[in-house]
């Protein structure tokens, strides 16, 4: 047996045990680093993702909202005009109802139009397709034109 005061000889087995185990703390250590190195780099870059995930859908989401507004509004378009014909049509179909098919004239050629009178329900539907647009600041002008040549203003539409 060696004296108290040598130290241990790298080849015995105490000393192999405790060379063991420092190797295995390294290794511990060093795996632990590498484990939260990637694990941080992942978070890093999902959080990075996530954010450019969340500006895609809210720019995904602005669009749909931005179309369903169009919709929205081709929607109430449609319902406008199917209202109109529905009034045409029971304006059209009264025993005393007459119909009128107006023609284009000179500053808009491709006009044409459609008024329906009824006169036990005391209205009459004008429906008219083929009008350039109006400018923001005028509208078109429905008069009435009687028997005796007289201008009576029946209302305005754009």
């Amino acid at each position: 047996m060696p004296p108290i005061d040598e130290p241990p000889r790298p080849d015995s087995a105490p000393a192999r045990g405790f060379t063991m185990l420092i190797a295995a703390a390294v290794a511990a250590v060093v795996a632990f680093a590498v484990s939260w190195a990637s694990f941080d780099s992942h978070s890093s870059r999902g959080a990075y993702d996530a954010s450019k995930d969340v500006a895609a859908l809210t720019a995904r989401v602005v669009a749909v909202q931005r179309d369903l507004d169009a919709t929205g509004d081709k929607l109430a378009a449609l319902r406008t005009r199917i209202t109109q014909s529905t009034d045409l049509t029971v304006a059209s179909l009264g025993p005393d109802s007459r119909v009128a098919h107006l023609s284009a004239l000179p500053p808009a050629p491709g006009a044409d139009g459609v008024v329906a009178i009824n006169r036990a329900a005391g209205t009459a539907i004008l429906h008219a397709s083929g009008l350039p647009p109006t400018p923001s600041d005028k509208t078109y002008e429905v008069w009435w034109i009687g028997a005796k040549q007289e201008a009576v203003k029946a209302g305005t539409f754009e």
